[in-house]
């Protein structure tokens, strides 16, 4: 948990993004800090609702219907269109977040540099728009799929996330550390790290997922640490 923590506060584009547009390093750092704060207390709305449902229905309610089933018991039944609102408008915010995200990762890091290197401002942004149209999508077609996974929504975006984020956070890491970091190990610890992770839900799925996390992080830092010392181009 310590890796992934370090992954999604530091590294990930959908939280970063926020600090990268302040105005100056000194906004960054208070917004940084504020929101730290606050998320100290996701404890109460994340963790506690979900233990005084297990006492009241049971442990057989299912972790993805525990907070609805709560909620309907507990709350006025004239506050339920409230409360779908709050809850409406806190997912849209954090979805148009990570799309936004996404669109701008593929805008800037791929179509600009690789497919389309003479692109203006305006046809980025054309293409972003499309792009985004396109991900909306995709994801409502996805959504529906993942109440067949047991483990919860909760555990299967996390396992998925396990796919880029450790060896992102290697690279980082090494990147902060190191007066060069290789190129080419960054491309062969992203592909060390897909197939040998994939291949453990398959050979292992017995061990949790951040159990593999750890090993997998350490051998991604091992071989990029390697290609920065032999090969450091």
């Amino acid at each position: 948990m310590l890796f992934n923590n370090l992954y999604f506060w530091c590294t990930n584009q959908m939280v970063i993004q926020k600090a990268l547009a302040a105005k100056n390093l000194k906004e960054a750092q208070k917004g940084m800090i504020y929101v730290g704060f606050f998320k100290i207390s996701g404890a109460f709305s994340l963790v506690l609702p979900g233990i005084i449902a297990f006492n009241m229905f049971g442990g057989d309610l299912g972790m993805d219907m525990a907070y609805s089933t709560l909620i309907s018991e507990v709350l006025p039944g004239w506050l339920s269109g409230v409360f779908a609102a709050v809850v409406f408008g806190a997912i849209m915010s954090s979805f148009v977040g990570a799309l936004n995200a996404t669109v701008t990762l593929f805008s800037l890091d791929f179509y600009k540099p690789i497919i389309n290197k003479e692109a203006s401002s305006e046809k980025i942004a054309s293409v972003g728009r499309f792009v985004t149209i396109g991900v909306g999508l995709l994801t409502i077609i996805i959504a529906p799929f993942i109440s067949v996974f047991p483990q919860g929504l909760f555990a299967v975006v996390r396992e998925f996330n396990g796919l880029y984020s450790m060896p992102l956070l290697a690279i980082v890491l090494v990147s902060f550390y190191s007066k060069k970091t290789s190129a080419l190990g960054a491309k062969v610890v992203f592909a060390f790290h897909v197939i040998t992770y994939a291949a453990s839900k398959i050979v292992i799925p017995e061990i949790h997922y951040l159990y593999v996390w750890s090993v997998l992080f350490i051998l991604d830092l091992l071989i990029l640490m390697a290609f920065c010392k032999w090969h450091p181009e």
